[in-house]
C-alpha cells in the first residue's frame, strides 16, 4: 500500500469512527508478486477473522475485477473451473459487489459525497492485471465489441456447469466411494473414469478433503493430468 493510500484510509477511518487494522507484509520475491501478495492478504484477513471472532469479511471486488480475471484465465487457456473467475465466497470471505461495475461504485460515491481515491499502484504496468486493464482488454474490446459479453457468458456457463457437477456428485458419490476410514479412501475406478479431469478435481476438493479431514492444496493442470492418466492405467478396479 502506498503512503498516499495508507494516509487516506487512516484519515477516513478516523473521521468515520471505523476501527482500522493495518499490517505490513514483506514480500521478498518479485517472482509472481501478485499471486504471493494475494495469498498473504488472505492469510491476514483470515487471521483477523479468527482472532476477532468475526463471522464474515467483505471485500470490494467488483465486476471490472471479474472481467479482467476471466480475460486473463482465457488468455492462459485455463480450464472451465478457472473460468468461474472470482468466487462470490471463499469460506468466511464474501464478495458482494461482483455484479457492480467500478463506474457505478465511483458514481455512487460522488453522488453521496463519499471521499474517493485511485490507487497509484494501478498505474504500474509491470503488474499483469494493470497491463490487462489499461492495454490488453481495451484493445480486445476495440477489435471485438462483444468481448465483455462473451467473457461473462463463459463465466456464467462455467458456474452452471460447476453446480451441475456438484449436484451429480451429491447424488452419486456413494457409488463412487466404495469405503473409507481416517487413513484411506477406496474409489471405484469404473465410476471415476467417466468424469473429465476438471470434474475429478471438484470431487477431490469436495469429498477427499472432508472425508480425510485434510486440505488438498491447489495443484497444477499437469499434475491433475498425470493423476487422471494414473487412474486410467490402473490394473485394478479400485
Amino acid at each position: 500500500m502506498s503512503n498516499k493510500i495508507s494516509k487516506f484510509v487512516k484519515d477516513f477511518s478516523y473521521k468515520n469512527g471505523i476501527y482500522l487494522y493495518e499490517e505490513n507484509i514483506d514480500i521478498s520475491s518479485e517472482q509472481n508478486f501478485e499471486s504471493i501478495a494475494r495469498e498473504k492478504r488472505y492469510q491476514v484477513i483470515n487471521k483477523i477473522l479468527n482472532n476477532g471472532g468475526f463471522s464474515h469479511a467483505l471485500t470490494a471486488h467488483h465486476n471490472n475485477d471479474q472481467i479482467e480475471t476471466i480475460f486473463m484465465k482465457n488468455e492462459d487457456g485455463s480450464d472451465w473451473i478457472s473460468m468461474i473467475g472470482i468466487r462470490e465466497s471463499l469460506g468466511k470471505i464474501k464478495r458482494p459487489m461482483l455484479d457492480i461495475s467500478k463506474d457505478e461504485i465511483r458514481n455512487y460515491a460522488l453522488k453521496h459525497c463519499i471521499e474517493w481515491i485511485e490507487d497509484p499502484s494501478n498505474q504500474n504496468m509491470s503488474f499483469r492485471r494493470n497491463y490487462v486493464r489499461s492495454v490488453k482488454l481495451p484493445i480486445s474490446i476495440s477489435n471485438n465489441p462483444n468481448t465483455v459479453s462473451q467473457l461473462l457468458k463463459i463465466h456464467t456457463e462455467s458456474i452452471l456447469k460447476y453446480k451441475r457437477t456438484c449436484k451429480n456428485f451429491k447424488n452419486n458419490y456413494k457409488k463412487i466411494i466404495i469405503n473409507y476410514n481416517s487413513e484411506k479412501i477406496v474409489i471405484s475406478k469404473w465410476k471415476f473414469i467417466q468424469y473429465e479431469i476438471e470434474e475429478i478435481k471438484i470431487f477431490f476438493y469436495l469429498y477427499i478433503n472432508k472425508l480425510l479431514n485434510t486440505e488438498i492444496q491447489k495443484q497444477s493442470k499437469g499434475l491433475w493430468a498425470q493423476f487422471n492418466k494414473f487412474i486410467n492405467n490402473s490394473r485394478t478396479g479400485s
